[in-house]
């Protein structure tokens, strides 16, 4: 379990670095901007996701 978790860290943190560094091409005063828009999408399209999925998250009562 343990190698796991570090291998599941070690690509978290590679993903990240990838992000960033896309994020930071246009220029180092346009790194904040672009990161918030990026992120804004991403949360907006898991809330969208959830919202989709979410009678499919709820635990179905088959005691009746």
């Amino acid at each position: 379990v343990g190698l796991l978790s570090t291998e599941a860290g070690t690509l978290g943190r590679a993903i990240g670095d990838v992000f960033i560094t896309w994020c930071g091409l246009g220029g180092l005063e346009n790194l904040l901007n672009h990161m918030f828009i990026t992120l804004g999408v991403l949360a907006g399209a898991t809330v969208g996701f959830t919202y989709q999925a979410y009678s499919f998250l709820e635990p179905s009562d088959k005691d009746d």
